[in-house]
């Protein structure tokens, strides 16, 4: 019900349907097209891009981010996104050097919908700034649901002592 798809640059689906899984697609240059409607279900996960996984100074749970990548992500869907029942979409940018350009991007021809306590996660890049872009036809998100980019900007600097890191603490 889980899983990692690694190394490949393109994916094409008819649809994706997620439900109660976790769904990783890490790397560079990687893009997935989905014709018809995209479905994360009963607490499902799908993360897209991310090479490093940054953990708290305890060793506690982390992100992954995209450290190196310079190409992030793209998911296009020709239908509807719907994330429903606890379930997260997790996107990590890659870096960018050019202005106004975006480091992962997910478009949506259709309704982009955040129901039923879901969350929509959009990673900068740790060191670069660069952003997830959404390009979506309709957008619902219900009052128990949302985006949430809470710690998931720049990845801050070293005290002086350098024994602990701090986290980034940027708009999102």
């Amino acid at each position: 019900k889980s899983g990692i798809a690694r190394y490949f640059v393109e994916w094409v689906f008819g649809s994706l349907a997620l439900s109660n899984g976790w769904l990783r697609f890490p790397g560079e240059n990687m893009s997935i097209t989905v014709s018809n409607d995209v479905r994360l279900l009963d607490s499902s996960t799908l993360d897209l891009g991310g090479d490093g996984l940054v953990t708290n100074e305890l060793g506690g749970a982390g992100y992954y981010f995209n450290l190196g990548l310079t190409n992030g992500p793209v998911l296009r869907c020709g239908g509807n996104l719907l994330l429903t029942n606890s379930s997260a979409l997790r996107v990590f940018a890659g870096a960018t050097n050019v202005e106004g350009a975006a480091g992962a991007l997910v478009s949506v021809t259709g309704q982009f919908a955040v129901v039923g306590n879901s969350w929509v996660s959009p990673v900068s890049h740790g060191t670069n700034g660069g952003s997830v872009e959404f390009e979506v036809g309709a957008l619902t998100v219900a009052s128990d649901s949302g985006f949430m980019a809470d710690r998931l900007g720049f990845l801050g600097g070293l005290p002086k002592d350098a024994a602990r890191n701090y986290w980034g603490y940027g708009p999102g």
